[in-house]
Formats: structure tokens, C-alpha cells, sequence
């Protein structure tokens, strides 16, 4: 793929514009964002950031951040910033670098919110939407039979494995009822614990 793209590239003198721009300026704004927590976070607290997608059905999309979450959060944000800069600077004038963008900002927005999901629906949201994301980056110089036999390939190698964990995970949700991570662990550990008494 580096082949493909390298070819495409028309000089140095090229530019994306300020298409080149936005997806550094994402990175580089959440990477700020995410920075105000480490004085809380560092003190002991836990924020949860939580927008009501339907109340009526008590159903949210819920985020936690903690001091893991936030170390990972602040390092794909930092490190997506110093991936959207090198990008924008190789791939200058790419006739093709907006979808590129979209493609690396999608992915870098979908390991985040893996990173920070506070449930098991939205775990299980965002972790398909990295797999479709890096299916889509893999195969970005889809001129190339190389490129499109790649990401088949990653796709293919990831999606049964998906399957079965999830499977089995949601099935296990489902005999403890709650989805929200405190009170699912929480459940998951008394019957570990139960199961451990049984089995002794």
C-alpha cells in the first residue's frame, strides 16, 4: 500500500489544503480535552460522561474515565496527532487523502471510544466499528489487487473470533442482567465466587 500511495504522490510542493489540516486538529483538540482529567483522575476519581440516547427506555451512551482509560485515551489522541502530521505531510496532494482522512479520523474516534465505553453495548459498537475502519484503511489503494486481498484478509481473520467472544459474552450478560461495567463485574465476581464455593 505504501507503494501505491508513495507512487501517487505528486512533489513536495503539493498540499491537501485545509482537508490536511482538520483530522491533526481533531486529534491534537481531544488530546487537550482529555488532559483537563488527569488532575482528577489522578486524585483518586472516576468521571463518567454520559449522554441520554433514549430515557424513555433508560438507554444512554455512557463513558468512563478512569486512570486506564485515560492512559489510553491521551495516547491515541497523542499519538493520532503525530499520525495525522506525518500523513498529511506524505501524502501531500494525494488526489484521494479526504477519504484517507476520514478513514484514519473514523478509526482513531473508534479506539477511543472502545477505550473509554462504560458499557457492553456501546464495547461492542465501537469494536466493530475499529474492525470496518482498519478493513478500510488496509484497503485504502483499492486500485491495487494486493491492497483489497489484504484487508479481506483482516477482516476475515477478525470477524469469527468477534463472533464467538461476543457470543459468549453477551450470553453471559444475559444470565447478570446489568451491561454497565460496575455493576456487571461486580455480579460476574459474586457468582465467580459462588461457583468457586461449589466447586470446593
Amino acid at each position: 500500500m505504501r507503494d501505491g500511495m508513495a507512487a501517487s504522490k505528486p512533489g513536495a510542493s503539493a498540499s491537501n489544503g485545509v482537508i490536511g489540516w482538520v483530522p491533526v486538529a481533531i486529534a491534537a483538540s481531544l488530546f487537550a480535552y482529555f488532559l483537563q482529567f488527569l488532575g482528577p483522575v489522578s486524585q483518586g476519581e472516576v468521571i463518567r460522561l454520559v449522554w441520554n440516547w433514549v430515557p424513555s427506555l433508560d438507554i444512554a451512551l455512557s463513558f468512563t474515565v478512569d486512570g486506564l482509560s485515560l492512559t489510553f485515551a491521551l495516547l491515541i489522541s497523542g499519538i493520532g496527532t503525530a499520525v495525522m502530521l506525518y500523513s498529511n505531510s506524505y501524502l501531500a496532494g494525494h488526489p484521494q487523502y479526504d477519504r484517507f482522512a476520514l478513514y484514519l479520523t473514523s478509526f482513531m474516534l473508534a479506539m477511543l471510544g472502545l477505550v473509554l465505553a462504560d458499557n457492553l453495548i456501546a464495547l461492542f459498537v465501537f469494536w466493530e466499528l475499529t474492525t470496518i475502519t482498519s478493513y478500510l484503511l488496509i484497503g485504502f489503494n483499492n486500485e491495487e489487487a494486493k491492497s483489497r486481498r489484504s484487508a479481506l484478509q483482516a477482516l476475515l481473520l477478525t470477524g469469527p473470533g468477534q463472533w464467538c467472544c461476543w457470543q459468549a459474552l453477551f450470553y453471559w450478560a444475559l444470565l447478570l442482567a446489568p451491561l454497565r461495567y460496575p455493576r456487571f463485574w461486580r455480579k460476574a465476581t459474586r457468582s465467580a465466587s459462588i461457583l468457586g464455593m461449589w466447586g470446593s
